[in-house]
């Protein structure tokens, strides 16, 4: 492992995440962008993905399912969960469009996920618009709040968080510094572990802002809750029954 991989598995075992990274150039972002919007306008007339629509789109969209397989990304995602056995539990679609009011309230990817043990979950986030920055609504992060665990959550819907229950961390924790921006240009990514706080503003900027969500997990995780999953397995990682 190179002396920079050795860095940022440092920076994520201490801050609960690592940003940025480039995975693959603004031309293959803005190509995988392209199927996703052309995906979009077949599911709603106004373009917009709802619902179930977001959710596991490297399963029947070429180019997504690409870049969840990158080795750039099996690379950092092993290098952070610890080991080489990983599966792809999930992946979904981010998208607020300039003005729509949407935002994340600060909350914990792990919450409602029934993973265990969900410290060994992390989420790549991959711009595909570009760019990701404040003005667009990207991510910011609470460095170190993953040592804390999983926190408890309220449940506020409101008409504008995209969260599915208007989840947000009932307290937040001290701060251990000052709040990061995950600014990113199309083609790069943060990785952040699944007990990291982070939220999300609304989208001020010119662009529609779009993000590929890839959430992997250590094969060793098992679900606790009574739906049975199915996840997506690379090369010799081999998921429990």
């Amino acid at each position: 492992m190179s002396a920079l991989a050795q860095e940022r598995q440092q920076d994520y075992a201490n801050d609960g995440f690592v940003t940025p990274l480039r995975v693959v150039s603004l031309d293959e972002a803005r190509a995988a962008l392209e199927e996703v919007e052309a995906f979009a306008a077949t599911r709603a007339p106004d373009g917009v993905l709802r619902g179930d629509d977001r959710f596991k789109p490297h399963l029947h969209l070429p180019r997504v399912n690409q870049l969840v397989r990158h080795p750039t990304v099996l690379r950092a995602v092993r290098a952070c969960l610890g080991g080489p056995d990983v599966v792809l539990w999930s992946s979904d679609l981010n998208v607020k469009r300039p003005g729509d009011g949407g935002f994340f309230s600060d909350h914990q990817d792990a919450t409602y996920t029934g993973l265990e043990p969900a410290a060994q979950g992390c989420t790549v986030w991959l711009a595909l618009s570009d760019p990701v920055d404040a003005a667009h609504g990207c991510m910011v992060f609470k460095p170190g709040s993953h040592l804390r665990g999983q926190l408890p959550h309220l449940e506020e819907p409101a008409p504008h968080n995209l969260l599915s229950r208007g989840q947000r961390v009932a307290q937040l924790p001290p701060p251990r510094g000052p709040d990061v921006q995950a600014a990113l240009r199309a083609g790069e990514a943060s990785i952040h572990h699944f007990h990291l706080v982070h939220r999300s503003a609304p989208n001020r900027g010119s662009r529609t802002r779009t993000g590929l969500a890839m959430r992997f997990v250590a094969a060793n995780v098992r679900q606790t809750g009574s739906c049975r999953e199915c996840v997506t397995v690379f090369g010799d990682s081999r998921p429990h029954e």
